[in-house]
């Protein structure tokens, strides 16, 4: 209980959550620009901090052992933060944190864990779950599919589109035995727990590349899915604008009126987030199938229990991703357990419907 942990971005959809999965456990310091309705809580210290202040972001650190970084747009805010938490010789999380220089910050005694989150982050980890569900057998080909029917904050849409048009991930490719491979064309169905429209779109980020090498899995693909009919047209006509600017303001407003193009198009009021895990190794072929209602709640569960690892003194001084660090079985048990992810079964109304035919894998 001895470790202070400093939460920047409390009040967000993730800080939220990452507060809600920590209190109680360590003593918090929460920060936020602007302090309204926080419950009061002998644990938690609430600070008033724009992390754009240099001397307010040094002035909230003192103190902390961990920070977790929950802010955005992540591209913009997430260099800075991590320079001076590092310098500070304390150890940082953050929720993306993609853009990071990791060349600038390997001089420091910190240890740092970017992609605590859900994609990335959970994304990693899923391969390394496989891997042990199969245990010794070889793994000859994994498909994910990922996506949903969810709101989608103004600095998620913006971290989403610079990460896009900086080629954090490479599209229309897969991994396949240690090299990038190019998808000439989509052959797979879309699985039936998503809609009938539904569209996939193969991607392949640095961080689901490096899970697969490591899961020695033999060739790994990762779909994203989307519902919205008009979300490839909206994302390529700003990803066209991004060609103009990429300042701050003039990306703020332009990921705001994606948002709200976005919002105008959504046809279902409920939100939802679906993984479908297709698993074929020598002698079998496996399905996976869950659902989070809030896929924010995967995103603060993972970076807390990034801090729970900190917190044991598990890693060394480096850079990780939570799937290098993290127990994957511990975290699909918890997710499960704690209904952030529910099972898709066998004998769902949605599986019936479609008379899907599967072998279903056992927890």
């Amino acid at each position: 209980m001895n470790k202070l942990i400093g939460i920047l971005g409390c009040g967000g959809g993730v800080g939220q959550y990452v507060v809600n999965y920590l209190k109680g456990k360590y003593p918090l310091k929460c920060g936020q620009r602007k302090i309204v309705n926080m419950n009061a809580d002998t644990d938690i210290e609430y600070v008033q901090v724009d992390v754009r202040n240099r001397k307010e972001l040094i002035k909230f650190c003192q103190n902390c052992s961990i920070v977790i970084n929950c802010t955005g747009p992540s591209y913009y805010l997430s260099r800075e933060i991590a320079s001076v938490v590092c310098e500070h010789n304390i150890d940082y999380i953050d929720t993306f944190g993609i853009g990071i220089d990791k060349e600038e910050l390997y001089n420091y005694e910190s240890t740092m864990i970017i992609g605590a989150g859900s994609f990335p982050g959970l994304s990693g980890i899923l391969p390394v779950w496989i891997r042990k569900e199969q245990q010794e057998s070889e793994i000859r080909r994994v498909n994910i599919f990922a996506g949903g029917n969810e709101h989608i904050t103004a600095s998620a849409c913006a971290d989403f589109l610079l990460s896009t048009f900086s080629q954090f991930g490479k599209i229309d490719s897969y991994y396949s035995h240690q090299q990038i491979k190019k998808t000439e064309n989509i052959t797979e169905r879309v699985p039936l727990i998503f809609p009938d429209t539904a569209e996939i779109m193969e991607y392949l980020p640095d961080e689901i590349y490096l899970s697969a090498e490591y899961s020695r899995i033999d060739e790994l693909h990762w779909y994203n899915v989307q519902t919205n009919s008009e979300y490839r047209n909206i994302i390529q006509e700003a990803l066209l604008k991004l060609m103009i600017s990429q300042e701050y303001e003039y990306v703020n407003r332009l990921a705001e009126n994606v948002k709200r193009k976005l919002e105008n198009k959504r046809e279902e009021s409920k939100t939802w987030y679906r993984i479908w895990l297709e698993i074929e190794t020598v002698t079998e072929k496996k399905n996976y199938g869950y659902e989070a209602l809030d896929s924010y709640k995967i995103n603060g569960r993972i970076a807390a229990f990034c801090a729970e690892a900190l917190c044991s003194g598990i890693c060394q001084k480096g850079i990780y991703w939570p799937f290098e660090i993290l127990d994957a079985e511990i975290v699909m048990n918890s997710l499960i357990n704690e209904e952030i992810l529910i099972g898709l079964k066998e004998n769902d109304k949605k599986m019936q419907e479609h008379d899907l035919n599967y072998e279903e894998g056992e927890l």
